[in-house]
């Protein structure tokens, strides 16, 4: 008897703790994102953005570059991510900046969540 409260209780157990993790959630790749972008790591910052925004990013670490100093200074930035707000394939995650609230905008393409370019072109234009 103590064998098959096991057999059905192990299973149960399982289905409940799977439906509790976060599925396909952008919020990992915002919180990537946000944290090689403060460090000014846009190499690394690139596998979690849209093409165009790839090639925002390759032009503001060649501007840093030839400038010898940050274009965007991150250096006192706190940042942490919120809650995460997905409509199909976009999604838009609540993150504060040393306790100023904004917002990333993330699209899913091919199945993965990555940040959209108007978030690197000021008031997203």
């Amino acid at each position: 008897m103590k064998l098959l409260n096991i057999k059905v209780l192990f299973p149960l157990f399982i289905i409940f703790f799977w439906g509790c993790r976060e599925v396909d959630s952008p919020k990992p790749v915002a919180e990537k994102f946000l944290i090689y972008w403060k460090e000014h790591e846009y190499d690394k910052a690139r596998e979690y953005v849209t093409p165009p925004a790839q090639a925002l990013l390759d032009m503001l670490a060649k501007l840093e570059n030839q400038n010898e100093k940050t274009v965007i200074d991150t250096t006192l930035y706190e940042v942490e991510v919120g809650k995460c707000n997905i409509r199909r394939n976009k999604a838009t995650c609540k993150y504060t900046v040393n306790g100023e609230e904004k917002e990333l905008t993330l699209v899913r393409i091919n199945n993965e969540w990555l940040v959209d370019e108007k978030n690197l072109v000021p008031n997203g234009q």
